[in-house]
């Protein structure tokens, strides 16, 4: 039996895992390449003395069944039809000077998405009013989901979680049950939507989704008796590959040629502004199965912005189909081409 090497010319993070194609059945050798790269104050990046490693299950911010998901698992598809934009930040009032409400925002190329961020608040009742209390001031708070629309509501048959957020705050199924329950932190600019629905009940995020809430999970089919009968250990016919996206659907981009400007928005201390462009890199990978060698190329699956550092991360993700070769697999060469930084 061949042992798999991995050569590494890169110098970034790879990843892999040996699994079976669970639309087809066959096997599959999934390969993921991670890019850190520091950003300076000037906007210029260089490639992270300190990689972060590829995550081959997801890293939740708590526990998992109480959470959001602060690092996607980089290893779960073997393609995506999108980029995932994901952002982990917090929001910062300009100069350290404390606000009750904060506009925040990010941009790529001609792709931008802006949130509001406000202060704590609760609902509250007087001569039989409800009203929202008045937003406290707050110099930094955190864009996560855990401060957006959503949580569990009570009713007399027991809780009821919110599909889109279980995490959040807010819910509630009766006014009446809404006293003293915090609003939340994270929300989209007060508007409606093209259908005219207001966008103050709209999940408000830009960090990961996880992948069994909706609408994710909608998106992987129907695992019902004629699956386990007819497909079961395949994906459902319906299966939606979609569902791999784990960015909202506002963050979801059909291309990234590399280069494109990024420009973030009260997501880092003092003035607020912080401007890059992204890294323009080609990687290639050289499999040799049996006696032939595979040249085959990597999409881009995802970038994480984190402020914080401030870095960006991208991942690559490539794929080498095998059925009934898998033990001839010998070794696989990654090679980069840095364009730019």
């Amino acid at each position: 039996m061949t042992v798999w090497q991995l050569f590494n010319e890169t110098p970034f993070s790879v990843g892999y895992n040996a699994c079976m194609d669970h639309r087809t059945g066959g096997a599959r050798w999934d390969m993921a390449v991670k890019g850190t790269f520091d950003i300076s104050e000037d906007g210029m990046l260089q490639i992270s003395n300190k990689q972060v490693a590829v995550f081959s299950s997801s890293e939740f911010y708590d526990r998992e069944d109480n959470s959001s998901i602060k690092y996607h698992s980089d290893l779960e598809a073997q393609s995506k039809d999108r980029i995932d934009i994901l952002v982990n930040a917090h929001a910062y009032a300009p100069e350290g000077k404390a606000v009750t409400e904060l506009d925040v925002g990010v941009t790529v190329g001609t792709w931008t998405k802006q949130l509001k961020i406000i202060g704590n608040r609760y609902w509250d009742k007087s001569m039989g009013v409800m009203f929202k209390t008045m937003p406290t001031k707050f110099e930094k708070k955190p864009i996560i989901y855990e401060k957006a629309f959503g949580g569990t509501a009570d009713s007399k048959n027991g809780p009821v979680v919110f599909p889109e957020n279980p995490v959040g705050t807010g819910y509630a199924l009766k006014r009446s049950c809404r006293v003293g329950q915090t609003l939340p932190n994270v929300e989209y600019p007060k508007h409606s939507d093209k259908n005219g629905k207001s966008q103050n009940n709209r999940v408000a995020g830009l960090g990961p989704i996880c992948s069994h809430w909706q609408p994710r999970s909608t998106l992987a089919g129907t695992f019902d008796d004629t699956w386990r009968e007819t497909r079961c250990p395949l994906l459902p016919v319906d299966f939606d590959p979609l569902y791999y996206q784990c960015a909202p659907l506002d963050q979801q981009l059909p291309q990234i040629l590399g280069g494109e400007p990024v420009r973030l928005k009260n997501l880092t201390p003092g003035t607020g502004s912080l401007e890059f462009h992204l890294p323009d890199i080609d990687l290639s990978f050289y499999t040799k199965i049996g006696k032939e060698v595979e040249s085959h190329r990597s999409s881009l699956h995802a970038i994480i912005i984190e402020p914080d550092y401030p870095r960006v991360q991208m991942i690559w993700h490539t794929s080498v189909n095998c059925i009934n070769r898998e033990h001839e697999v010998e070794h696989t060469y990654i090679e980069s081409n840095i364009k730019s930084l």
